[in-house]
């Protein structure tokens, strides 16, 4: 198949990008982000970051990647702040501050290196980032770094430590392919689904990895692996492949340590490397031109609606756009109100979701609780011999049956009436920041369709249910010394009574797994909700009010200037048009270049 190419390459169209939005001598906020793609394409490297809970794994696989102990690992959570490892001829560490300060360390032995890593990396030796370090760098000899791959060790997300969770959020934009890493214990949380549409959001290419299978059997290893693709096809269907890949990077380091080959093999670290990170090596190239084309065309858009503004401001005479300004600024109040009303109207449903939810987990373990009654007295009344061996053996074939039929039930409900409850919020937060362009755009006299890819942002949120196996044991007891010695009536109604004691701690225990877990992804999902509906009316009144007041304080600074700003504007806004032609064009290209290579 012949893959037709676009005039121009990402290279080209950013390089234009960069030229005609600097010759507007404007401090567009979109020229910042073409300069920051236009380095990461120069670079040529593929950033693969390695995502997932804390205490998956993930520094010891990324070891385990490297041949060597080069990240710290522990028994708590640990890296606090994301890591680049890119290649070097010896091991180095580039440290950079908040307060602009930076430290380079190269030349040490490994020990020594890692143990400075750990001082500034890690969230026991620098709690909560109290040194204030925003990123680290680290140069390192591996032939998996040595064809222009980054590796990124993220913050594990999901523990008590928050602030780890949102420092992974923030790196994701700069992330071209995920490796999310899973482990058996358990094999996945509401908290890494609810983490996963936000990854898949941002990073093109996700590949899983399930890691610790040294603790699973053969038959345990492919029950987990079978759940784990139901679970992600169920949740992440439109978004992921759920093609999962299973190995142990403790069995591998020890193996490599020992110069173990056969130990190696075992591992499956070798079939990953040549089944993942081989074929993303190769296709470098196209998976970053996806990666940045698509955010690309995000920029210009931004930057043409910042344009058209600019262009209609510099046409207006100075007194009609100083009252554009001054009416669109008495807007800003109203915009408020709306946001403030909007978060209201989330809250008040945030509290009837919650109210639902205890509702309907008070119900079902009522229904379960008659339920296993029922089956107790059934089990007694059919076995005259031993009523409570029998009565155990149903009651846990019966809570299995009982709670995979409900819980299934009760979550497609709970999804369903989520997924109802927020298109009216998603559209309320749309038409808020669709009125602020609207604002800007009706008092300067311009048209404009918003852009998917550009100045809207992604709401919508998957509910995740918990499906794992339902506890269903119940311990056989044998009658006691003292039960014997009662009359038989006697026996079989203590007996009773502790079969429904037993019975209602197992539906306690199975219907608060629910309640709890999806709890928290109710939670998850309101509070991503509400952070996207600010940042949005943010950067939608940055786009608009921004552009109106830089061009009104420029013209009242230098009112000779006008005619010469506003025919290179219009020059500026036509290129611009052109570019995201072409962008659309290279997006097209590199998904079908990945397609056919992948």
């Amino acid at each position: 198949m012949v893959v037709s190419e676009p005039s121009l390459s990402l290279g080209d169209v950013l390089d234009q990008a960069k030229a005609v939005l600097t010759s507007t001598e404007m401090p567009l906020p979109s020229l910042m982000r073409v300069n920051d793609l236009r380095a990461r394409l120069a670079e040529n490297r593929l950033h693969v970051a390695v995502l997932g809970q804390f205490k998956r794994g993930k520094s010891s696989f990324l070891n385990a990647l490297l041949g060597a102990d080069v990240l710290p690992t522990a028994v708590l959570p640990l890296t606090s702040i994301p890591v680049f490892l890119s290649a070097a001829k010896t091991p180095s560490l580039f440290v950079h501050y908040s307060s602009g300060a930076e430290e380079r360390t190269e030349g040490l032995a490994v020990e020594a290196f890692r143990e400075r890593l750990h001082a500034v990396a890690t969230e026991e030796a620098n709690p909560h980032n109290r040194l204030g370090v925003v990123k680290i760098e680290v140069g390192f000899a591996a032939p998996l770094l040595a064809d222009g791959v980054v590796l990124i060790d993220t913050p594990g997300i999901g523990s008590t430590h928050h602030h780890n969770t949102d420092t992974t959020l923030q790196v994701l934009p700069q992330c071209d392919v995920g490796l999310f890493v899973l482990s058996p214990d358990p094999p996945v949380t509401e908290t890494e689904i609810a983490f996963l549409s936000e990854v898949c959001s941002h990073v093109p290419r996700l590949v899983f990895v399930l890691n610790k299978i040294d603790i699973l059997t053969e038959e345990e290893r492919v029950k987990v692996t079978s759940f784990l693709t139901e679970v992600l096809r169920d949740h992440l269907a439109e978004k992921v492949s759920p093609e999962i890949y299973s190995l142990s990077a403790r069995q591998a380091s020890l193996a490599q340590s020992q110069g173990d080959e056969l130990g190696l093999v075992k591992s499956s670290l070798p079939s990953f490397v040549a089944d993942v990170i081989v074929p993303l090596a190769a296709q470098k190239a196209e998976l970053l031109d996806l990666a940045l084309t698509g955010r690309m065309r995000a920029v210009l858009a931004a930057a043409r609606l910042d344009i058209d503004l600019a262009v209609r401001a510099q046409k207006m005479p100075l007194q009609q756009l100083g009252d554009c300004l001054s009416s669109f600024q008495r807007l800003l109040p109203r915009f408020e109100v709306q946001r403030q009303t909007a978060q209201d109207l989330l809250a008040g449903d945030r509290k009837r979701v919650l109210a639902t939810l205890e509702d309907a987990a008070e119900k079902l373990r009522r229904r379960a609780n008659d339920y296993l009654a029922n089956v107790i007295e059934v089990a007694f009344a059919s076995s005259a011999e031993n009523p409570e061996v029998a009565a155990r053996q149903m009651l846990g074939a019966a809570i299995l049956d009982f709670f995979d039929r409900e819980l299934e039930g009760l979550s497609q409900s709970f999804t369903t009436d989520i997924r109802d409850m927020f298109i009216p919020h998603q559209k309320r937060a749309a038409a808020l920041v669709e009125a602020v362009i609207k604002a800007a755009t009706d008092l300067l006299e311009i048209s404009w369709h918003m852009e998917a890819d550009g100045i809207t942002f992604d709401l919508s949120r998957q509910p995740y249910w918990v499906t794992q196996e339902m506890v269903g044991n119940l311990s056989p007891l044998s009658a006691g010394f003292f039960d014997r010695m009662l009359p038989r009536s006697v026996r079989l109604t203590r007996s009773r009574r502790r079969l429904l004691a037993d019975a209602s701690v197992l539906v306690t225990r199975n219907v608060e797994n629910l309640r709890w877990a999806t709890l928290q992804n109710v939670e998850t999902s309101f509070r991503r909700f509400a952070q996207d509906l600010d940042q949005g009316l943010v950067e939608a009144i940055e786009i608009t009010h921004g552009a109106i007041a830089r061009i009104y304080s420029r013209r009242e600074a230098a009112v000779d200037q006008v005619d010469p700003m506003l025919e290179r504007l219009s020059v500026v806004a036509t290129r611009l048009r052109t570019l995201e032609e072409r962008a659309t064009e290279l997006a097209d290209v590199a998904m079908r270049h990945v397609t056919l290579k992948g």
